[in-house]
């Protein structure tokens, strides 16, 4: 079993990470920098040709917030890497878009808390028009383009716009908050859709149509491929944002105080995130394991496959605090279609919890 410091030296230099061959620059001790974890995932985003999801006003005047958030966004990135391992969800094959689960994932994950410049600077009078207007709000107020039906596949249109609504609620002794989940992932939708149209007037052939068609990267000296069947990958990966951060107790608290038309119902177990939903499943799993945001060591923390099943094993430190962790990795269960034993065992102290899929 390694601890996640060695799993990300080990997954550093043997650049698993990577979504391209030819990748000049290194993840390698960013996880303990929060600077240079910002500077990585922002020229990782310019390397895949994809700098406009950072130019942004807001991202900019609030970008110590993004910043804070740095190291975690990188440690949660590397476990999923191992995670998708542990799962046996295969990385290196295409989809019927012709995308790798790599890029996916380096899109989700780099970006899942890039909202949080948002969160950290909710104004007053945006949660105003948020708990009136919702989605429409957010649109004026992170100026955002494209919003399409297709972002939302976990959760539907008028799910999220009941959370956002509900988030932005404010009342004596609370004060609501623009979700970052939902406004990170809307705006990185906006965003690739803006990067695309981009693209599209550079494009080398003029005679090409929108489905497939190359851009040539000077700086680089390479040809890049788009295609307008990536607003499906772009879907993929904003929705799983904006679920990563839907709590399924406040999200049923918000049917019952504010669902006035009764049309949407609660989120029970059978609505639990499968396997199949690879980034949703991901990116929960990661971001509920990754210790930094929580100030444990990268050191307290374990992990390996499971060698008799579909899973993983997470071992606690038994000098770290344990009774927070554990308890936010076992409520997983409410909402995700993994099991964990509600007995850990014990070793040497150490807590030791098993993750894997029902009935394997």
């Amino acid at each position: 079993m390694q601890t996640l410091e060695e799993l990300y030296i080990d997954i550093a230099a043997k650049k698993k990470w990577s979504y391209y061959e030819n990748c000049s620059f290194d993840i390698n001790g960013k996880w303990n920098d929060n600077t240079k974890a910002l500077y990585f995932i922002e020229k990782y985003f310019d390397f895949a040709g994809k700098s406009h999801c950072f130019k942004d006003k807001n991202l900019d005047r609030n970008r110590q917030f993004i910043e804070e958030r740095a190291k975690h966004i990188i440690s949660t990135f590397l476990i999923g890497i191992k995670l998708f391992e542990c799962f046996q969800i295969e990385t290196e094959s295409r989809d019927e878009n012709n995308v790798n689960l790599k890029y996916y994932w380096f899109l989700t994950c780099l970006y899942h808390d890039i909202g949080y410049a948002y969160e950290k600077h909710s104004i007053w009078e945006q949660l105003k028009m948020l708990q009136t207007d919702g989605l429409e709000a957010i649109q004026e107020i992170a100026d955002i383009k494209y919003l399409n039906a297709r972002e939302f596949k976990t959760f539907s249109k008028e799910e999220i716009d009941l959370y956002l609504k509900g988030r932005a609620y404010c009342s004596i002794g609370h004060r609501g908050c623009i979700d970052h989940g939902i406004v990170g992932g809307l705006l990185l939708y906006d965003k690739l859709r803006r990067q695309f149209e981009i693209s599209w007037r550079k494009r080398t052939n003029e005679s090409r149509s929108r489905e497939s068609f190359n851009i040539k990267d000077e700086c680089r000296d390479r040809t890049l491929h788009l295609s307008n069947s990536h607003y499906e990958a772009y879907a993929k990966v904003a929705d799983a944002i904006m679920t990563h951060n839907v709590y399924w107790d406040t999200f049923n608290d918000y049917v019952e105080k504010f669902d006035t038309t009764h049309q949407i119902r609660k989120r029970t177990d059978s609505d639990k995130i499968l396997l199949e939903n690879h980034m949703c499943f991901i990116l929960s799993i990661a971001d509920t394991i990754e210790p930094l945001k929580r100030n444990l060591k990268l050191t307290d923390i374990s992990i390996e496959a499971l060698s008799n099943g579909i899973g993983a094993r997470i071992a606690i430190n038994s000098n770290a605090p344990q009774d927070a962790y554990t308890h936010n990795i076992k409520e997983m269960q409410k909402w995700i279609n993994i099991e964990i034993p509600n007995d850990p065992v014990l070793d040497n102290g150490n807590i030791v919890l098993t993750l894997s899929l029902p009935n394997c």
